[in-house]
């Protein structure tokens, strides 16, 4: 059955707007899955589509009809099939292929049963899995599995030639050409490597320790009790679990020692330094992470209002607060592109803007098919909007810091140079940019700005 929904959820993922987390959530609540199912459909989904391009490449070379004239539906299950056998080392090839040939057979026709059977088994026979890449490889016949060194050896070429590297590196790494493209023309082949390497990975799970954990220590000795191994992040008070696995059934989530929050993220609220006492507005504040640490930087003292346009993620946040026992954060649905019903200024506004995620490629693994130039145009317009309206929430002499998931320049510092540019009565105080890690964390970006005490930018 996981299978089955696996190929469904893919090919509804990657043909309309809603996400592959949406999707798997509303087919358990139709249809409950036993614990070990709906992980297995997890991996299959997120998996497939984590490395949709790099599974298309392959296809391509065995497939005598080109993609675009496979049935969607097919290539959905072509693409789940061809997952298994290439990344999960604990399905047999054989089982991957007699369950995508049946899928086809039974959903579409026994004609696209065969056409999945001949494809299937024609790779299945061509390939080597390798734990170590081998000296002198033809790189157009090495696929790596992960940035560990094994991968896949094939016996003819699957991926784009090296002397269009834009193309072998969206082949390699599972990326759009069009961002790869960028990319390399941006941060460099060495950079666009590591990026693209570090967003093929499996994402780990951040946790922040609250202070009623006792600290960081004693958090991860507690996990480890409960058989949950982690380590340090790159933050400090934070933890990175890569088999979550029970994590959620612990006494320790439960009376609200951890929230899941990256430690990429976990620089945006310390950047921000809010301190107790004082009155601190975050704007696009769901789904919470760094609303509630904000509430645990200030102790819980002062006033914080938590402002979102979506609802039904407010609901999550509210979810979070008590379960952490945060009782200080006022939520409120509102359009922060609008003027906001506040008659005082604030002493720190924390303004975490929507963007292409593409910081975060490894945990939203449908962004990277959703990336175009013409959306990141109206997103960046969108985010200046939203940073004149987050700076007009300042008091003089306050605090803004605007941050992202984004690596794109254009949603990052390009978007702040901007706005200084307009507004001579703020100074840009500092700004952090990082890059997706192999070791575990995401990438991001954030800039904090000053706003003078002889300031008289107008609220509005």
């Amino acid at each position: 059955m996981s299978r089955d929904l696996a190929a469904r959820i893919v090919h509804q993922t990657l043909s309309g707007d809603e996400l592959a987390e949406q999707l798997i959530a509303a087919q358990c609540r139709r249809r409950p899955l036993e614990p070990s199912a709906r992980a297995f459909l997890r991996e299959l989904v997120f998996g497939t589509l984590r490395h949709k391009g790099s599974l298309d490449a392959v296809i391509a070379r065995f497939s005598e009809a080109p993609l675009k004239r496979i049935e969607r539906r097919l290539l959905s299950i072509l693409r789940v099939g061809l997952y298994q056998m290439l990344f999960l080392d604990e399905v047999a090839l054989e089982v991957a292929v007699d369950a995508a040939v049946s899928e086809a057979k039974r959903k579409l026709s026994r004609r696209a049963g065969g056409f999945a059977n001949g494809i299937l088994r024609a790779i299945g026979r061509s390939l080597e899995r390798l734990d170590a890449t081998p000296e002198a490889v033809d790189p157009t016949r090495w696929l790596p599995i992960g940035v560990t060194g094994s991968g896949i050896l094939f016996d003819r070429s699957v991926l784009s030639d090296p002397d269009t590297p834009a193309m072998h590196l969206a082949d390699r790494w599972s990326m759009p050409v069009e961002m790869v493209s960028r990319w390399l023309e941006v941060f460099g082949p060495e950079n666009t490597e590591r990026i693209a390497g570090a967003s093929n990975r499996r994402p780990t799970v951040g946790l922040r320790a609250c202070a009623k954990s006792g600290g960081v220590q004693a958090l991860q000795i507690e996990l480890g009790e409960c058989g949950i191994v982690s380590r340090p992040g790159s933050v400090e008070g934070s933890l990175l679990v890569d088999n979550p696995r029970g994590l959620f059934d612990t006494e320790a989530y439960r009376d609200g020692r951890f929230q899941v929050q990256d430690p990429t993220a976990q620089r945006v609220a310390r950047a921000l330094d809010p301190q107790p006492g004082e009155r601190v507005l975050d704007l696009c504040a769901a789904p919470g992470g760094k609303a509630t640490h904000l509430a645990e930087l200030m102790q819980g003292q002062g006033e914080l209002i938590a402002v979102d346009l979506d609802s039904i993620r407010l609901e999550r946040l509210q979810q979070s607060c008590d379960r952490l026992g945060i009782t200080m954060m006022d939520i409120q649905a509102l359009d922060a592109t609008e003027p906001l019903p506040f008659n005082d200024l604030f002493d720190r506004v924390l303004l975490d803007a929507p963007c292409s995620n593409t910081g975060v490629l490894a945990r939203r693994v449908e962004a990277r098919w959703r990336f175009d130039l013409r959306g990141l145009a109206s997103r960046v317009d969108l985010q200046g909007r939203l940073l004149e309206r987050a700076a007009s929430m300042v008091r003089p002499g306050g605090w803004l810091v605007y941050s992202t998931c984004s690596l794109e320049p254009e949603e990052d510092r390009a978007t702040v140079d901007q706005f200084l540019a307009r507004h001579s009565d703020f100074a840009f105080d500092g700004d952090e940019w990082t890059i997706p890690s192999a070791e575990g964390w995401d990438g991001g970006y954030w800039a904090r700005i000053r706003r003078p005490e002889e300031s008289t930018l107008s609220s509005g």
